[in-house]
């Protein structure tokens, strides 16, 4: 399967984590709501997760397969200072 053909099987469910998002909007640094939706959201997948301690942030590291370059992607749901 080709790279392009996964993103689009993954796109309702990231429109519906969007949405869901927008629905409750939270504000500051205490996010539970928004957390809790991501961290839902990545427990579907192989990534080891971590909770930041002072505010709502997660961090997800995904392995891949095979050895090669790294990749970053960051999403900000507030910056946490």
């Amino acid at each position: 399967m080709e790279l392009l053909d996964e993103a689009r099987e993954l796109l309702e469910d990231a429109i519906t984590l969007r949405r869901r998002l927008h629905r409750r909007p939270e504000i500051g640094l205490r996010l539970p709501q928004t957390q809790a939706a991501v961290v839902e959201a990545l427990e579907r997948t192989d990534a080891r997760i971590r909770l930041g301690e002072r505010c709502s942030s997660v961090v997800a590291v995904l392995d891949g397969v095979h050895p090669g370059p790294t990749v970053l992607l960051r999403g900000d749901m507030d910056r946490c200072r």
